[in-house]
């Protein structure tokens, strides 16, 4: 049940109340937020905490009856068997991608990938397919965070093929590169691209286009991109910190 709450807060003052649940906090019973200068106050019960729980609020019965009348040690609501099924859902989907990919008329593909750090400092390389499936229909799908052993071109190189070879999806189908500008992607000697044009000549390597727009926006002194950029700037890091907002 959600209900205002007197006095509301001035207007463009977010409120945090010290209950709200964190990365390190058990759910509280109670919930204050704020926006736009009107507080609320939200009852939160500590087991509704899954997306489950609004699959249920949806009226899927299937899962209610499961939830009301099944066995209490076979709920799978434990963190350790949703991230299996996740796991699961993830393999059945990738395996699902690379099926589309062999089993077209013309079983090419390219592959894009920036090398990254996340907030626990691990270097990941996301990666990405570009194909086009037995219907001519252009996709672009994520496969896979891999992990890096090192950023260099050599080992993210190295990252790459092991991925390709996990997939099952042969070298010599590479005829594409996306990857942005600098030189352990783009490098022509020891850079990945450079590597795999050694291996595949006909994996040409093009700068992607998204990294050129954004460094395009960041030059740009328009009153209108400037804001845009200063907007988007503000609303991740209003989201990253707090998994809740998320």
């Amino acid at each position: 049940m959600i209900y205002d709450q007197e006095p509301p807060a001035p207007a463009g003052q977010h409120v945090v109340d010290e209950n709200i649940p964190t990365a390190t906090k058990e759910p509280s019973l109670q919930q204050t937020i704020a926006d736009d200068g009107k507080v609320i106050k939200m009852e939160c019960d500590p087991s509704r905490t899954t997306l489950k729980h609004f699959r249920v609020d949806s009226g899927d019965t299937k899962l209610k009856q499961h939830f009301e009348t099944g066995k209490k040690n076979a709920t799978y609501r434990s963190k350790t068997i949703q991230n299996k099924l996740v796991k699961i859902c993830g393999t059945q989907i990738r395996d699902k991608i690379v099926s589309e990919i062999n089993n077209s008329n013309c079983p090419v593909y390219s592959v894009l990938a920036d090398e990254e750090t996340d907030c626990s400092s691990i270097e990941q390389m996301p990666i990405v397919l570009c194909y086009v499936d037995s219907s001519k229909e252009i996709n672009e799908r994520f496969v896979k965070f891999v992990q890096c052993e090192g950023v260099t071109g050599e080992a993210l190189v190295n990252n790459m093929e092991d991925t390709l070879q996990e997939l099952s999806l042969p070298l010599g189908n590479y005829r594409g590169q996306g990857y942005d500008g600098a030189s352990a992607m783009s490098s022509q000697s020891k850079g990945v691209s450079g590597r795999i044009l050694k291996k595949n000549p006909k994996a040409l390597y093009v700068h992607c286009s998204s990294h050129c727009l954004n460094l395009v926006a960041k030059a740009c002194q328009l009153p209108s991109v400037v804001q845009m950029l200063g907007c988007a700037k503000k609303i991740t890091s209003f989201f990253s910190p707090s998994l809740q907002r998320m």
